[in-house]
């Protein structure tokens, strides 16, 4: 379509955007590995550098996501619900898996009643995983949900966050963690979702529009603190500041929300016609983003701790661009010799998702073999 985007192209430029956020993460956790041993800014100014300024753009992610969410209020609550149960699964397997390793080769206390509270406080709290990646399953799950309410009705949205409200200040009154499957994300993630869903599928993002939107990510991402609105911005107030959706510290919250709808018009703008190699590189990770996140909190705990000993100690500009190169590349090989089972996890997870829902509402029609299911959103 002359001028814009086609049906086909829309889904392609998804995908090619979701694999490049997915290979920003593998360098961001990477860096982090890197940087975990050294104290200050002062040890490897490029490495805190860049973790300031990319870290906080994994919420993208959550605008991506909302793109492919169109119609979503068309649909019966019934139809929304397996997907969303099946990304909690997905995030109690995660963490059921990679606790073992975790705990075995880096905790204090690899057996008894340690390892089962370490086991299973993360799947009953939902929060503080040891994956790095449950976070978001969880997220998206309850934003998915939300989104519906918001599309179905406004009041009842409404009265959806007024329980929501009512639930964390309970949490505080029984003393819980106080961000129980990950509330701290709830507000930003549904937001997002719903930008992302209002985005215009044949509109094509100016080259102009995309790398002002990278500048402006960037340097507001850069003066990005918590009590910013209290000082004027600073370029170098708050170095050591990095704002982690993680754990829902976002820093100034007007600031990050514009500089992560910056950074989400350069990934539109990026994945338009990236070179080829390029594109086909993100297409590759962004169409299994799903199982490539799962493989991904998997390597976080077994293999990055171990690579990350042998990062050189000096020479600390060849650093990063090993990290770029090497992880994207240690995924893949990975991937290509487990991708049937994470495709089954994945299955299995949608149907248990199905069967949960038929439990809660009775079985009605026709079983669906899970993966087309799944495989149609």
């Amino acid at each position: 379509m002359a001028g814009g985007v086609s049906r086909l192209n829309f889904d392609i430029r998804n995908e090619t955007a979701r694999g490049y956020l997915l290979i920003g993460v593998f360098f961001i956790h990477g860096m982090y590995d890197y940087t975990s041993a050294m104290n200050d800014w002062t040890a490897a100014p490029l490495a805190f550098g860049l973790l300031k300024l990319l870290a906080p753009q994994i919420a993208v992610y959550f605008l991506l996501s909302g793109m492919s969410l169109r119609g979503i209020g068309r649909k019966s609550f019934r139809a929304v619900l397996p997907q969303s149960l099946m990304l909690i699964f997905l995030a109690w397997i995660s963490e059921g898996v990679g606790i073992i390793p975790d705990e075995l080769f880096y905790g204090n206390d690899g057996t008894g009643i340690a390892f089962l509270k370490a086991f299973a406080k993360p799947i009953v709290y939902g929060t503080g995983g040891c994956t790095y990646v449950t976070w978001f399953f969880t997220v998206l799950a309850v934003a998915r949900i939300l989104v519906w309410i918001f599309e179905k009705n406004k009041i009842y949205f409404g009265l959806a966050w007024l329980l929501i409200v009512g639930l964390i200040l309970a949490t505080k009154h029984f003393h819980l963690p106080d961000n129980l499957y990950e509330w701290r994300n709830w507000p930003i993630a549904t937001l997002f979702a719903v930008i992302g869903m209002r985005l215009p599928k044949n509109w094509l993002v100016p080259p102009a529009l995309g790398l002002s939107g990278l500048a402006a990510a960037l340097v507001l991402t850069w003066v990005d603190a918590p009590g910013m609105w209290r000082h004027l911005p600073c370029l170098t107030c708050h170095l050591d500041f990095v704002a982690e959706p993680m754990v829902g510290g976002y820093g100034f919250l007007p600031v990050y929300i514009i500089a992560q709808l910056g950074f989400f018009l350069f990934m539109l703008w990026a994945a338009q016609s990236p070179p080829a190699v390029i594109g086909k590189v993100g297409r590759y990770f962004g169409r299994a983003s799903l199982q490539f996140l799962l493989l991904h909190g998997w390597v976080l705990v077994t293999i990055s701790p171990l690579i990350a000993s042998f990062y050189p100690t000096t020479g600390y500009l060849i650093v990063p661009v090993l990290i770029l190169v090497v992880t994207p590349l240690l995924h893949a090989f990975i991937f290509r010799y487990t991708e049937p089972y994470l495709n089954r996890v994945l299955a299995f997870c949608f149907s248990s998702g199905r069967a949960v829902t038929d439990a809660i509402f009775g079985v009605a029609g026709p079983r669906t073999n899970a993966r087309r299911r799944l495989s149609n959103g």
